[in-house]
Parts: C-alpha cells; structure tokens; sequence
C-alpha cells in the first residue's frame, strides 16, 4: 500500500519552513535533476518531515516491525527465477542476507523439497568486495547451460551492466564478455559471439533511452570494434535483437523487434550472414515465439489474410516457411467479449496459454490439432504465474494465490497440478469474503470490480476501505496475496476493492483502446464510478475511502485527487506520472507517446491539459483529500521530479501533503527489506491517520 500526509496548514508550513536547513528554491524545474544537490536536500528535509510525523505515532514502529518479520520470514517459499541445465534458481534473502543469495539445487530435489540449496553467489560479499550494492536481474544462458550474461543492476534501476559468469565455477568469467549498465540487451549466437542491443551511450540510443543499434560483437574484441547490423530510428521506442528457440526442430531463431510506438513493432529475421527480412504480420501484432516449425503471433487488430478474418486479440500460428509472406495462418485461440488471451508458454515438448474469462484467469494445454485442454486452477478467484518455464525441459512450476488465500507452489504433470508448498497465512482469513461487482460507467458501459470485506460487515456507510486502481497499457488487474494488506488492512476490519478499468487488458484489446490517448479519461470514470458503487452500497463513505496506485496507477490517483476530491480522504500516489506536457522529455517518457498521446501534437497537447496533474492542482478546498506522494530516486524509468513537483506545488496551495522519496530500489521497489518495511510502516500509518482506522 502507499499514502501520506502533508502539513495540518500554512501556519505549520510556514513553521516547518523555518526549520530546514537548506533555502528552498523557486519553481519546480531544479527538481528535475536526480541526484542534484539542492534536489537532494529538498528530498532529504521532506523525508524527516514524513518519518518524524508518523515515528510518534502508537503504531509506526510496531509495523515496520511486523512488515519485517513477514519479509525475513525463513518458512517462505523458494521461487524458481530460472530452469537451467536441471537446476532450479532461486535468489534468496533474508535478514541475514539483506542483498541476496543466487542458489541452487537440482529439480528433483526442489520437486520433493529435499536436499541443500548450494549457493552460487552471495550479493552482500560481492557488494562489501566491490563497494557497490548490485541487485541480480537474471541469467540469459547460452543453449541453456554456461556461459551466462548475468545482469546486474545498480541500486535497482532499470538499466544493468552484464558480465560474463561460470555457472560450473560459479564465478565471474575472467575476460569474458562484460559491458556498463545501460537499457542494453545481449543474446548469445555461440559461445564467442553475442548480439547487443546497443544503449550503452547517446549515440545509439532511442529518444526513450532505449536500444537503437543492433551489433555483433566478438570474444577478445574491443565493444567499439563490434559491427551494426541493424540501426533503427531515434524516434523508436527501440530497436533490439532476441533469440527463440524451437524444442521440436532444436534450431535457435534470431529476430530484430522494431517497435515504433509501444504498440505497433516490425519484426526482422536473420538469416546465418545477419542480414533481415521482415516477417508478414501487421504492426499491431505481436511475435509469440516459434514450436514445431510454427511462428505463434497474437493479433491486436483484426486481420485478414485471404478469405479468413481474425478477431483482434487471437493467437495465430502459420509455419515457418512462410514467415515472409503468411498464407495459412489458423486461430488457436479466439477470444469473445468477455474473455482475452495473455500470453503463450513454452516448454521442450507442449505449449501452454494463459487467458482470462469473465476476469478470471484460465489455463490451458495446446494439444495435437490445437485442442485446447483446461487444466484446472485451484479457484476461480485467483491468479497464477508460471515459474523459471524453459524450451528445454518439461519441468513446470505454477505459483496459485488470491486476496485470501497465500501463494501456493505447484508442479504440473499430465494436466494436473501437485501441491509442493503452501506459504503460511499472514492473517485471519475466518470471517472474510472476496465477491465480484459490476457497476455502470458514465457512458453506460459495465465495469468489474473485486472486494474483500468481513461477510458480517455492517452496511452503515462507515467501513475504512482502500481502492487500488491501474488502468492502462493493457495490464490486467489479478487478485494476489499480500501479508501486509491482510495483517494490516483488513484483519483490521478494512475494505479492499480491486477495479478491473478499462485501459487494461482484462477484456481483450478493445478493452485497453477504450482509455486510449484522449479517451483517458474513461479510464477515470471507470474508476470514480466504482468508488460511487461501493458508497452507493453503504459499505463506506467519502470520508472513509482511500485510494492507491502506482506508476500509470500514479497517475490516476493524483487525477483523481484533482477531479474528484469529492468521493475520497485519501490519496496514495506511488512512483506516479503528474506532469503530462512534459513526461515524454523526462527519461523513458517519450516511449509512452502511444498510451497517452504526445504534448507535441496540438490536439493530444489539449487533451493532457485537462488531465495533468501538476497543471491541474489548485487552492485546498473544503472537501480536498490528504495526499501521499511515494517515489524512488533511482527509478530510471519514471522520473521522480513527478512526484517531487506535485508534491511542493500540493504544499504551496496548503493541501495537507505527505512526500518520501526511497533513494534506492528503481522503478520496480527492489530495495531492501529494511527500506521496504519503512515504507510499507509509512504508508499504513498514513491511511490510519487520514482514515481514522481504530486499532
């Protein structure tokens, strides 16, 4: 969760101003430089602000505590982050070690959850030997074995340097293959020649800071001597090389995406001398992966081919052979109104699919023919992920969770999931309920929702209740387990409400289209309608609710903390995007122009006026929310000036405004458990306060 105050009026701004220790600038622009001095001292004085505000409370200090013994539990389970020559992966931490553990042991032991894990590499002595905290970012393995390129990133950021390692020797490679931390990407051809998807600096980097220049690059040269094969536009979002490798015919394919917007790509093939030929599919559609001598793509428009038309949001296979020019395509999974396909599996000897239905997730086999077979899932009420699924074995692991019931790891065979190890419950689950809603948008159209309530709650309008809420290139909102949420959240008689909004992807591609650009703000009436249901029902009231999101959830906080003050008390902005003239200049933001339109073309420029957040935040009113603005220095991805600047600007109108700015962890949270306790303490402690939750 995520939220937090500001100051009680300007008489305690004025007096809390005359304490700091540091001359505060005029404007917003100076908090545009990340790690500039006076940025920095402004992040640093609005950090004690924060802390010192909730450390006095009765119950700031007991749940960064208990948020910790959750996270360094050592009953919790092992999740495979890879599959390797039989070997399950796993990064362990703990409070022993905070920075992590890359282990191992063989897949049969991991299965029978027997014999001892044997450590690969521990972070906390590679960050003490080289005096720099790295966080692991996985292994990309030539023919699933050794040598690796394993990524490293520094302070959790998005970009990772790379370095060569010996799985065998369990070390780095001497003289192996090593490059910066960059938005680079690296692909093995054999074992003394890569391709890189070159970021590494200005030159070859898209607008977005991304990959521009595909190159090879040989073992024992100089990385300036590698050779472009493939350059593609600045203007791009990128231009990168992957590999897919297909366990029926044991060959390795090698493709170039070009992705011009964040929704429209061209994909290239290479032939053995690296030169390309595009593959005949539309823009819009996205490569899957290859099986059996077949190319799997997912359409995200219609498409004709011939006398057959395909829905937008099917997955179509036709053979390789006609990669060029497709002929006879087959549907192998058509979606309807209601239901949306997610993503294709594969493994050494079947192809697996995930799909939703009438937001509820599916999970299927593909059979001879393309017969789909439904394995079945342990609720309908849930979600599940695929762990450490490889090309070159047939070991599967499946993690199931829901709103109240914990993770669960599972191994498929034959169709059917066995059980390897439940994560313990956090929280009392007697009592609660987990109940699907629908309510009508403002233009009539019905959107879903999920909540979770005590099955005896008194429907007197006075329930503390939390919406989460996304919304946005095309991300599917699941039920999923959270200790924190659970223990303290709704163990303490809160509501929790999950909104499927459109902008994401729970309905298909239509779904997603319906919030695109300057139709952003159905996502936002999708989400103010569901706020008016649950008070509608006398669950709650305004001054009882509080809203939550992250990132493009972000964004829709702090809209609605403009819009609709109205309908909440709080307001918890995470990592957020706020000043929407400007987003596409700051960082990765130019790689976003296809989700919210570009401030560069007058009539989308209009549109994000309306929304902005920055632009859009006036004097307190009667009625204004309190607002919490949470982000991380580190994140390469959205720039933290967004919350940096609507937070200063939410103070100098007097609007009672809490900041905390985490200094590592990037755009993703991968801080320590520690950095990660205080901020789950500061965020429950704002809600507490601004709801007026009894303990």
């Amino acid at each position: 969760m995520r939220l937090k105050y500001s100051l009680l009026t300007i008489i305690f701004l004025i007096s809390c101003t005359a304490k700091k220790s540091y001359v505060e600038k005029e404007g917003y622009d100076w908090l545009e430089e990340v790690r500039g001095r006076d940025a920095m001292e402004w992040v640093k004085n609005e950090n004690s602000l924060t802390t010192k505000h909730f450390e006095k409370t009765s119950y700031f200090e007991k749940l960064k505590e208990q948020n910790l013994e959750i996270l360094n539990d050592k009953d919790k389970i092992a999740y495979p982050s890879s599959v390797i020559n039989g070997q399950v992966y796993n990064l362990w931490k703990d409070e022993k070690n905070p920075k992590g553990l890359l282990r191992r042991k063989s897949v049969e032991n991991y299965r029978n959850d027997t014999g001892q894990w044997e450590t690969v590499l521990d972070f906390d002595l590679l960050a003490k030997k080289e005096k720099r905290t790295w966080f692991y970012r996985g292994l990309n393995c030539y023919k699933n074995a050794s040598p690796c390129m394993m990524g490293l990133s520094p302070e959790g950021t998005d970009a990772r340097a790379q370095r060569e390692f010996d799985l065998k020797e369990k070390k780095f490679v001497e003289e192996g293959f090593k490059f910066p931390a960059s938005k680079s990407s690296f692909t093995y051809v054999n074992e003394n020649l890569i391709l890189i998807s070159d970021a590494i600096n200005k030159a070859t980097q898209t607008d977005s800071g991304y990959a521009m220049v595909v190159k090879t690059h040989r073992r024992g040269r100089p990385l300036n001597r590698a050779e472009a094969v493939y350059t593609g536009e600045r203007s791009d979002v990128y231009a990168g090389a992957g590999s897919v490798f297909d366990p029926k015919t044991s060959r390795s394919y090698y493709f170039i995406q070009r992705a011009k917007t964040f929704y429209t790509s061209e994909y290239f093939l290479f032939d053995k001398d690296f030169r390309t030929q595009k593959m005949g599919i539309p823009d819009s559609a996205r490569f899957e992966g290859v099986f059996a001598d077949q190319i799997f793509v997912k359409t995200n428009t219609e498409w004709k081919v011939g006398r057959k038309t395909f829905k937008a949001g099917s997955l179509v296979s036709f053979p390789y052979s006609e990669f060029a020019k497709p002929k006879n395509v087959k549907a192998i999974y058509t979606p309807n109104k209601k239901s949306s396909f997610q993503g294709l599996y594969v493994t050494k000897d079947n192809l697996f699919i995930k799909a939703f239905s009438n937001v509820m997730q599916k999970f299927y086999r593909v059979e001879e023919n393309f017969k789909l077979t439904e394995i079945k899932l342990p609720s309908d009420f849930g979600s599940f992920y695929l762990r450490g699924t490889s090309p070159y074995s047939n070991d599967v692991f499946l993690s199931f969770q829901s709103l109240l019931n914990p993770n669960t790891l599972y191994s498929l065979a034959n169709n059917k999931l066995t059980k390897i190890k439940s994560l313990k419950s956090y929280f009392k689950t007697a009592g609660l309920v987990e109940k699907r809603f629908f309510t009508k948008s403002k233009d009539g159209v019905e959107v879903p929702y999920t909540i979770v309530h005590r099955e005896n709650i008194k429907l007197d309008g006075n329930n503390p209740t939390l919406i989460y809420g996304y919304g946005g290139f095309r991300v599917s909102m699941t039920p999923y387990y959270s200790a924190d949420l659970g223990k303290f959240w709704l163990e303490k008689g809160g509501v929790y409400v999950l909104t499927h909004i459109r902008g994401g992807g729970e309905y298909g591609p239509s779904w997603h289209a319906a919030a695109l650009k300057r139709k952003r703000q159905t996502a936002y009436n999708d989400f103010y309608a569901i706020a008016e249901d649950v008070i509608k029902r006398k669950i709650t009231n305004p001054n009882k609710v509080g809203i939550l999101g992250g990132s493009n959830g972000g964004l829709l906080t702090t809209v609605a903390f403009n819009q609709r003050p109205d309908l909440y008390k709080a307001v918890i902005s995470a990592v957020p995007l706020t000043d929407m003239l400007r987003f596409h200049k700051l960082l990765a933001g130019a790689s976003w122009v296809g989700e919210y339109g570009s401030p560069e073309i007058p009539e989308e420029k209009e549109f994000l006026k309306t929304i902005s957040p920055f632009h859009n935040i006036g004097p307190l009113k009667k009625e204004s929310p309190w607002l919490f603005m949470k982000t991380n220095t580190s994140d390469d991805r959205v720039h933290p000036a967004h919350a940096r600047k609507m937070a200063k600007k939410a103070k100098a109108y007097g609007h009672k405004t809490f900041y905390y700015e985490n200094t590592q962890g990037g755009h993703g949270g991968r801080d320590n458990y520690e950095q990660r306790a205080t901020s789950k303490a500061l965020e429950y402690s704002f809600l507490y306060e601004a709801l007026g939750v009894t303990l």
